[in-house]
C-alpha cells in the first residue's frame, strides 16, 4: 500500500493525488480546515514523487514558519528559491513543503511568485495552509489547489482502533469534530477527570446553578470542556426523543440522565449558547464567567 492510501481520511484527495502522480503541477496549494492531515498528505505525496522510503530524503526540503512572529522569513524564502536553482541529488526533482504559507509576508510571498509561475530546476513546491484566504490572490492563482475537508467520524474512529476500544474512540471522534490531529491528542491523554467534571457542572446547569472558579477543572482547555457540555445536552434530548442508548456520549449515565424529564432549550440554542460562552474565553474571559450564556 502507498503512502497516501495509508493516511487517513479524505478519499476524494487520495484519488486526485493518485492522477497527479501521473503529471504534476510545478505548484500546489494544499488547502482547508486545521488538523486533516494535509501536512502528512504533502509529505506523503512528495515521497511518491520522488520515489523514496527514506525518513529524510536529501531532495525533501520542508519550510516551516519561524521565530516569535511565527512568519516565514525573507532570508528563508531567499535561500528557498535558491536551491530551486541546484538539481536533485538522487531523485529526479526536488520537492519544496511550505507549511502554513500563510505566514509569509507580502513580500516574502511577491519574491516567490517568479518562482512558483516557471521555477528554474526540475521542483514541485507544495504549499499548506489553513487559510488561504489569506494567501495573496497572485499567489494562490499559479497553484493548482487541493481541497482538503474535515473527516468523518468513522475515518477519526478507524484511525485511533486498534489503540482505542470501539467505545473510546467514538467519544474522541464525537469530540473532535472532524480533526484527526485533536482525536490523537485526546487519545494521548490519561484517563481524563475532564468527561466527568462537565457532567456535574451540565447537571448544576440546569438547575441555573454556577459552579465557582474554583470549582471548574483547572486549566482545562475551553473548547473542550464547552464540547462536553453540548454532548451532556445532546444526550438528554436524545433520551427525550426515544433514542437508543446505544446513541449516547455518556452511556454509563444512561440511568441517571433518564431521569431528567424537564423541558430543555432546542439543541440549535444550545450550540449558540456554547459558541457565545467559546468566545468569551478566546477574550480570555475564565470559563467561570461565560457559562452564564448556557442559562440566558
Amino acid at each position: 500500500m502507498s503512502k497516501i492510501e495509508e493516511l487517513p481520511g479524505n478519499l476524494k484527495v487520495k484519488k486526485h493525488l493518485r492522477k497527479l502522480l501521473e503529471k504534476t503541477p510545478h505548484a500546489l496549494l494544499f488547502e482547508g480546515p486545521k488538523g486533516v492531515g494535509k501536512g502528512e498528505f504533502a509529505q506523503g505525496f512528495a515521497r511518491e514523487l520522488l520515489k523514496t522510503t527514506k525518513k529524510d530524503p536529501p531532495d525533501l526540503r520542508l519550510l516551516y514558519p519561524e521565530g516569535k512572529a511565527h512568519l516565514h522569513p525573507m532570508h528563508s524564502i531567499r535561500q528557498f528559491i535558491d536551491e530551486t536553482a541546484l538539481p536533485p541529488f538522487e531523485a529526479d526533482r526536488k520537492v519544496f513543503i511550505i507549511y502554513e504559507a500563510d505566514r509569509m509576508l507580502p513580500s516574502s510571498s511577491n519574491a516567490l511568485l517568479k518562482t512558483l509561475e516557471e521555477p528554474l530546476g526540475p521542483v514541485t513546491i507544495i504549499l499548506v495552509s489553513s487559510r488561504p484566504d489569506i494567501l495573496l490572490p497572485t499567489i494562490t492563482s499559479r497553484c493548482f489547489r487541493v481541497p482538503f475537508s474535515l473527516l468523518t467520524e468513522e475515518e477519526i474512529i478507524a484511525a485511533l482502533i486498534p489503540e482505542k476500544k470501539p467505545d473510546e474512540a467514538r467519544k474522541i471522534a464525537l469530540l473532535s469534530h472532524g480533526s484527526l490531529d485533536k482525536a490523537r491528542a485526546l487519545a494521548s491523554k490519561d484517563k481524563d477527570p475532564l468527561p466527568e467534571q462537565m457532567f456535574h457542572v451540565g447537571f448544576r446547569l440546569l438547575r441555573r446553578d454556577l459552579p465557582t472558579a474554583k470549582e471548574l477543572p483547572e486549566g482545562a482547555d475551553a473548547e473542550e470542556a464547552l464540547s462536553y457540555l453540548f454532548y451532556f445536552y445532546r444526550d438528554l434530548h436524545l433520551l427525550q426523543s426515544g433514542a437508543s442508548p446505544s446513541l449516547l456520549f455518556y452511556q454509563d449515565k444512561t440511568e441517571v440522565l433518564s431521569r431528567i424529564t424537564a423541558p430543555l432549550p432546542s439543541l440549535e440554542i444550545i450550540q449558540k449558547r456554547i459558541e457565545k460562552a467559546l468566545l468569551a474565553t478566546e477574550l480570555h474571559l475564565p470559563l467561570s464567567h461565560a457559562l452564564p450564556a448556557l442559562i440566558e
